[in-house]
């Protein structure tokens, strides 16, 4: 279990983690917690192998003219 949180949580075991944000304005934080959630998927791609520039489907999904 992830969590992405601005309170004081604490670990309770292995399987639970948490990211703790700083405690800022209400919208201002929505755009930070975007960041760790990127940077998850981004090692998450490379673990796997995968080509972080050039996902799969994008043709199907991007038309280029």
């Amino acid at each position: 279990i992830l969590c992405i949180t601005t309170s004081d949580i604490i670990e309770k075991d292995d399987s639970t983690k948490v990211i703790a944000l700083p405690k800022i304005g209400r919208y201002l934080s929505i755009v930070l917690s975007v960041i760790p959630m990127q940077l998850i998927a981004y090692y998450t791609t490379v673990a796997k192998g995968l080509d972080v520039d050039k996902p799969r489907n994008l043709a199907k999904s991007v038309t280029v003219e």
